[in-house]
Protein backbone atom coordinates (compact mmCIF):
# COMPACT_ATOMS: atom_id res chain seq x y z
CA UNK A 1 0.00 0.00 0.00
CA UNK A 2 1.35 3.50 -0.74
CA UNK A 3 -0.54 5.98 1.16
CA UNK A 4 1.23 9.10 -0.76
CA UNK A 5 -1.91 10.75 -2.30
CA UNK A 6 0.22 12.96 -5.25
CA UNK A 7 -3.32 13.14 -7.65
CA UNK A 8 -4.69 14.75 -4.35
CA UNK A 9 -4.35 18.30 -5.24
CA UNK A 10 -5.23 17.82 -8.76
CA UNK A 11 -8.50 16.24 -7.77
CA UNK A 12 -9.33 18.49 -4.85
CA UNK A 13 -8.76 21.77 -7.87
CA UNK A 14 -11.06 20.15 -10.13
CA UNK A 15 -14.02 19.32 -7.64
CA UNK A 16 -13.50 23.02 -6.26
CA UNK A 17 -13.98 24.38 -10.09
CA UNK A 18 -16.48 22.04 -10.94
CA UNK A 19 -18.53 23.31 -8.24
CA UNK A 20 -17.98 27.01 -9.18
CA UNK A 21 -18.79 26.24 -12.38
CA UNK A 22 -22.08 24.27 -11.54
CA UNK A 23 -23.51 27.29 -10.06
CA UNK A 24 -22.78 29.60 -13.07
CA UNK A 25 -23.48 26.64 -16.11
CA UNK A 26 -25.48 23.83 -15.10
CA UNK A 27 -24.62 20.53 -16.55
CA UNK A 28 -20.82 21.15 -17.57
CA UNK A 29 -17.88 19.78 -16.25
CA UNK A 30 -14.55 20.33 -16.22
CA UNK A 31 -12.02 17.31 -16.51
CA UNK A 32 -8.30 17.31 -15.34
CA UNK A 33 -5.25 14.43 -16.07
CA UNK A 34 -2.31 14.56 -14.05
CA UNK A 35 0.87 13.32 -15.95
CA UNK A 36 3.65 13.22 -13.01
CA UNK A 37 7.06 13.14 -14.26
CA UNK A 38 8.95 10.41 -14.07
CA UNK A 39 11.25 9.44 -11.30
CA UNK A 40 14.65 11.32 -11.27
CA UNK A 41 17.20 9.38 -10.24
CA UNK A 42 17.35 10.50 -7.00
CA UNK A 43 14.00 9.89 -6.37
CA UNK A 44 14.15 6.62 -7.31
CA UNK A 45 17.62 5.40 -4.95
CA UNK A 46 15.50 7.31 -1.94
CA UNK A 47 12.31 4.87 -3.17
CA UNK A 48 14.55 1.95 -3.19
CA UNK A 49 15.98 3.08 0.28
CA UNK A 50 12.44 3.06 1.62
CA UNK A 51 11.42 -0.02 0.42
CA UNK A 52 12.61 -3.71 2.11
CA UNK A 53 12.89 -4.62 -1.83
CA UNK A 54 16.80 -3.68 -2.04
CA UNK A 55 16.98 -6.23 0.98
CA UNK A 56 15.57 -9.15 -0.22
CA UNK A 57 17.29 -8.63 -3.46
CA UNK A 58 20.49 -8.26 -1.85
CA UNK A 59 20.04 -11.01 0.23
CA UNK A 60 19.13 -13.33 -2.32
CA UNK A 61 21.73 -12.13 -4.90
CA UNK A 62 24.08 -12.89 -1.71
CA UNK A 63 22.92 -16.24 -1.42
CA UNK A 64 23.05 -17.35 -5.47
CA UNK A 65 26.23 -15.72 -5.94
CA UNK A 66 28.29 -17.58 -2.61
CA UNK A 67 26.65 -21.10 -4.11
CA UNK A 68 28.02 -20.51 -7.82
CA UNK A 69 31.14 -19.72 -6.05
CA UNK A 70 31.58 -22.42 -3.87
CA UNK A 71 30.27 -24.55 -6.81
CA UNK A 72 33.92 -23.83 -8.56
CA UNK A 73 35.68 -25.80 -5.59
CA UNK A 74 33.78 -29.12 -6.32
CA UNK A 75 36.12 -29.74 -9.59
CA UNK A 76 38.81 -29.10 -7.36
CA UNK A 77 37.96 -31.77 -4.96
CA UNK A 78 36.58 -34.62 -7.23
CA UNK A 79 40.41 -34.09 -9.36
CA UNK A 80 41.81 -34.72 -5.86
CA UNK A 81 38.87 -37.42 -4.71
CA UNK A 82 40.05 -39.66 -8.26
CA UNK A 83 43.86 -38.84 -7.80
CA UNK A 84 43.40 -36.63 -11.42
CA UNK A 85 45.60 -33.67 -10.67
CA UNK A 86 48.18 -36.36 -9.40
CA UNK A 87 48.16 -37.93 -12.51
CA UNK A 88 48.64 -34.56 -14.35
CA UNK A 89 51.57 -33.53 -11.90
CA UNK A 90 53.13 -37.51 -13.13
CA UNK A 91 52.67 -36.80 -16.57
CA UNK A 92 54.78 -33.22 -16.90
CA UNK A 93 52.04 -30.14 -15.52
CA UNK A 94 53.78 -27.76 -13.79
CA UNK A 95 52.45 -26.47 -10.44
CA UNK A 96 51.84 -22.95 -11.60
CA UNK A 97 50.22 -23.70 -15.22
CA UNK A 98 47.53 -26.77 -13.26
CA UNK A 99 46.72 -23.40 -10.39
CA UNK A 100 46.91 -20.58 -13.24
CA UNK A 101 44.40 -22.68 -15.52
CA UNK A 102 42.66 -23.69 -12.94
CA UNK A 103 42.02 -19.76 -11.71
CA UNK A 104 41.46 -18.38 -15.48
CA UNK A 105 38.28 -20.82 -16.20
CA UNK A 106 36.87 -20.15 -12.71
CA UNK A 107 37.35 -16.27 -13.03
CA UNK A 108 35.63 -16.42 -16.86
CA UNK A 109 32.92 -18.58 -15.23
CA UNK A 110 32.58 -16.37 -12.53
CA UNK A 111 32.87 -13.04 -14.33
CA UNK A 112 29.83 -13.74 -17.32
CA UNK A 113 27.38 -13.62 -14.43
CA UNK A 114 29.05 -11.29 -12.49
CA UNK A 115 28.62 -8.51 -16.06
CA UNK A 116 24.67 -9.86 -16.47
CA UNK A 117 24.27 -9.09 -12.84
CA UNK A 118 25.94 -5.69 -13.29
CA UNK A 119 23.69 -5.04 -16.50
CA UNK A 120 21.26 -5.86 -15.39
CA UNK A 121 21.09 -3.50 -12.42
CA UNK A 122 22.12 -0.51 -14.80
CA UNK A 123 19.23 -1.15 -16.16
Amino acid sequence: FNGQAYHSVAEALTNSANAILAAFVPGASISTTNNPLPPTPQERAQQQQNSSQGFTIAFFLMFGMSIMASSFVVFIVSERMSKAKHMQFISGVDFVSYWTSSFCWDFFNYLVPTILIIIIFAI
